[in-house]
């Protein structure tokens, strides 16, 4: 099919809903247990894993976070690895991403009923794990559509090095299949909980018209007729999480995944040292105290406390990846050089200097994953520029049946940081100079993305439907 069949003009008529993809009520309560995988108990299954321990957390005593993003202070703890001593963050067990397109023309009575409704789940789970993390994002098909392009202009910002938007069109990279679906949602929600069935009881509060909340009555949670669901993602990460899944879905490798890893491939991903930190990834926060910030957003400004996301989904290939040694799976997720003793889950995932990816590939025909991204993903300085927070997942989409995957998401200054480091993952430079296989360049070989998408975090006291209560 053609790009443009695939794709959501970016100039369709303002409100124009006729010919997208719309899930009905009867599919979006069938996702929401995760389609065809919990029917057949599997979700189900890892729902009753016990969560990690955490410390109780009160109602946020100076208010909630400017950014929307922003949960590390909420009872997201970080935990030394028993095997390797590695600060690791504990993230949210559970996550639900729901991408939507607006039914109609918003106003600015909807973007009240839309700030009403994220009120009314603060107001019944607490901001924590142990309740619900929310979040909404907007799609550039939203802005394009719904807000005067002088008003988007004016307000939105700019990476201070290259005048690029923070929000780009998602794009195809060299190793996408040549049908990887590029996305035009306009708004994307996401949640995230330590409870499977708190993020499902606000699904259906939200757009499954259920009227309650936690077993009791919340008709302003009710926007299910502002929204068009056009696909509901559900995932996991965690210890135990993906060894379980595995064998619930009767997968030949499940026996390969180590116990402790918290993901399908059998590597932590949330090294504490390894990861952005939230105020790295704010538009109007320097990388560094003394660095010069990466975009020309300032306090005060609309945007100001705001982040870009990035969401994909990838399908990944567990029977290829564990038919390679646990040295060569940890070559290419880190570099050549790495230190881990056989099966260790948490490597530290440290920048090097010089970057060791071109010796690598030079030296040994091998480019590790880690190395090959933080040409991209970090700052000459090695501050960290990317908060990644994906999770796996058996959601079918594009597939047709469940297969095991991971929804990424990723927080950045702009999207042009999370296309820069995607492109130095791929390290096309390098497999041309040294005559890499394609099998030996990091994890590429091993996953394949099927739809993109980038989106506008906007800063919480300007969640609800951004901008469209300016003029132009």
């Amino acid at each position: 099919m053609a790009d443009r069949e695939r794709e959501v003009a970016p100039q369709q008529a303002a409100g124009a809903v006729s010919g997208r993809p719309r899930l009905t009520r009867r599919q979006l309560l069938a996702m929401a247990g995760g389609a065809a995988v919990v029917a057949g108990g599997l979700y189900a299954g890892l729902a009753l894993v016990e969560a990690p321990r955490r410390q109780p957390v009160a109602p946020p005593r100076a208010g909630y976070p400017v950014g929307q993003y922003q949960i590390a202070d909420y009872g997201v703890r970080i935990a030394s690895d028993p095997s390797s001593a590695v600060e690791v963050i504990v993230p949210p067990v559970w996550n639900l991403v729901i991408t939507t397109r607006l039914a109609r023309r918003p106003t600015q009575h909807d973007q009240q009923r839309l700030e009403g409704a994220l009120r009314a789940v603060e107001a019944t789970y607490p901001y924590s794990p142990a309740g619900v993390f929310a979040l909404v994002a907007y799609g550039l098909s939203y802005f394009r559509a719904y807000v005067p392009a002088q008003v988007f202009e004016e307000h939105l910002p700019r990476m201070a090095d290259t005048g690029a938007p923070v929000l780009l069109d998602a794009v195809r990279f060299d190793s996408d299949p040549p049908d990887l679906l590029l996305e035009a949602d306009d708004v994307v929600f996401q949640l995230r909980a330590d409870a499977l069935a708190n993020l499902h009881d606000v699904q259906h509060a939200l757009f499954g018209r259920s009227g309650t909340l936690a077993g009791q009555p919340a008709p302003h949670a009710d926007i299910a007729d502002l929204f068009a669901v056009t696909s509901v993602r559900v995932g996991f990460v965690g210890a135990k999480l993906p060894r379980r899944m595995a064998e619930q879905a009767h997968l030949s490798v499940a026996d390969h995944i180590p116990d402790a890893s918290p993901l399908f491939m059998g590597f932590t991903s949330t090294q504490r040292l390894g990861q952005a930190t939230e105020s790295a990834v704010a538009f109007e926060q320097p990388p560094d105290p003394l660095l010069r910030p990466l975009t020309t957003a300032r306090p005060g400004d609309y945007f100001a406390g705001g982040t870009s996301l990035h969401l994909s989904h990838l399908i990944e290939d567990l029977d290829g990846w564990y038919a390679q040694s646990y040295d060569e799976r940890a070559a290419r997720m880190f570099h050549r050089n790495a230190v881990a003793p056989e099966g260790r889950v948490t490597v530290q995932t440290s920048w090097l200097n010089p970057n060791t990816s071109a010796l690598d590939a030079r030296d040994a025909s091998v480019v590790g994953h880690n190395e090959a991204v933080q040409r991209g993903s970090r700052s000459p300085q090695g501050q960290a520029l990317q908060l990644r927070v994906d999770f796996n997942t058996m959601d079918a989409l594009d597939t047709g049946s469940p297969r095991p995957g991971v929804h990424f998401l990723a927080f950045t200054a702009g999207s042009q940081i999370f296309h820069l480091s995607r492109r130095a993952m791929d390290a096309t430079d390098l497999m041309g100079r040294y005559g890499v296989a394609a099998s030996a360049n990091g994890i590429n070989s091993f996953i394949t993305a099927t739809r993109r998408q980038n989106f506008l975090v906007p800063p919480r006291r300007h969640r609800a439907l951004p901008l469209i209560e300016l003029k132009a």
